[in-house]
């Protein structure tokens, strides 16, 4: 499949509590063609994987839009529970949309399909089931994993699922760049960043399954000097963390947080404590980072609360402190 530039069609996965009495209801191997909304709708779609059983908590959406001229979106809403909603961004990828990594309880999970436009919209609910066995095995590992100005290398995958093809998403933009009958792909990066190499494997029974966010991290530095590519660094981490306690992203969050069930709990158990915090976030006034060498990063806050200032800061994490290069932080405390 040949990488393309988005066209204006964004693709949107929500995850949030809806009626299944109030909507009609596709098997998952249906496609959506009539519209609930329009009568006269030329809106068009269909879900081709999953079409069976999923048997990890974690899947991925194929999703062929038949129309995309007409459309402006592609919104699909999946039931968690009434306390949690999620956005998840899928790419277009010619006339294909993937929304990587859905997650599924055990059992039945509703989703809505939404197609759009200017003027109509199309609706429909499907039903897949999944057995949630944790996630998909599926790892990544490169020969060099941190280049000066560009970075190029080897990616292997390797997997315990029964493999049909590999789809290949080099930079991490979700757009696929190759597709292969094997786990080996090449890389070449140009630009300075930190780059989270995606793959996603169609097993035999045509199901998706991608890596996670934290399977392969890349780094383009500008120069040997640096601890963390620009956009990577704590400070960067932890900035983007506030945005996320402040926009009530808990997918975000849940991720800053290394799916840390204690700390989300601490964020979200209480419904006061994010309004709280993102208030509080709002009233930063600066922001300073240090590197230790035991392998972590400390970024000092300074918050104004009614014209006097008040000190605090992150504690950031990596997945594995041994290393300084292709890293993830991951925020662990705060105070």
């Amino acid at each position: 499949m040949i990488k393309n530039t988005l066209i204006g069609l964004a693709v949107m996965l929500m995850l949030s509590a809806c009626s299944q009495d109030s909507k009609k209801s596709l098997s998952a191997d249906s496609n959506a063609t009539a519209d609930t909304n329009s009568t006269n709708t030329k809106l068009s779609f269909s879900l081709l994987s999953p079409k069976t059983t999923v048997k990890y908590n974690y899947v991925t959406f194929e999703v062929n839009a038949t129309d995309t001229q007409s459309m402006t979106a592609i919104n699909t809403a999946l039931v968690r529970d009434q306390n949690k909603t999620i956005i998840i961004t899928g790419v277009k990828n010619e006339a294909l949309f993937y929304f990587y990594n859905v997650p599924m309880q055990k059992g039945s999970n509703d989703i809505n399909l939404t197609a759009k436009n200017d003027t109509e919209s199309l609706t429909k609910l499907i039903t897949i089931s999944s057995d949630a066995n944790g996630s998909a095995p599926i790892g990544m590992r490169a020969k060099e994993y941190v280049g000066i100005k560009n970075l190029q290398t080897q990616v292997e995958a390797g997997t315990l699922l029964d493999v049909e093809e590999y789809l290949f998403d080099s930079d991490g933009d979700g757009v696929i760049d190759e597709n292969a009958s094997d786990g080996n792909f090449s890389v070449n990066l140009t630009k300075e960043g930190r780059y989270k190499p995606r793959v996603t494997i169609r097993t035999k029974d045509d199901v998706l399954y991608s890596s996670n966010n934290f399977a392969l991290s890349l780094d383009v530095k500008e120069n040997d000097t640096q601890y963390d590519p620009k956009g990577a660094q704590p400070i960067d981490e932890a900035k983007s963390y506030v945005q996320a306690i402040i926009g009530n992203d808990r997918e975000s969050v849940e991720r800053f947080f290394g799916n840390n069930e204690r700390l989300i709990n601490y964020i979200y158990a209480n419904p006061k404590v994010q309004p709280f915090l993102a208030k509080t976030y709002k009233n930063i006034t600066s922001w300073e980072q240090t590197y230790h060498n035991s392998g972590y990063a400390s970024v000092k806050i300074m918050i104004d609360v009614n014209g006097t200032e008040y000190g605090g800061g992150f504690e950031m994490v990596t997945i594995n402190p041994q290393i300084k290069t292709g890293r993830e932080w991951i925020v662990r405390f705060f105070y």
